[in-house]
């Protein structure tokens, strides 16, 4: 059930990050689901979740300032 919340709420945070604007960056909302894994998974399932949420959250930003220069870059 642990897992479940888990990968439920990092979903929820992965689909904000990505249909939103630019102007809005939700990737400080993976703070909640590695806390949460933080509490309830093993060490390295955690430092998965921390590294898929940076990767993420970088990959977020990176899209997102390519397409405000409209791919110029």
């Amino acid at each position: 059930m642990g897992t479940a919340i888990i990968a439920i709420a990092f979903a929820i945070v992965v689909v904000l990050e990505y249909l939103t604007p630019s102007e809005y960056v939700f990737g400080y909302l993976y703070t909640g689901t590695t806390l949460l894994a933080d509490s309830r998974l093993n060490r390295g399932a955690v430092l998965g979740i921390t590294l898929a949420a940076t990767g993420l959250t970088l990959l977020d930003l990176l899209q997102k300032c390519f397409l405000q220069e409209g791919g110029k870059g």
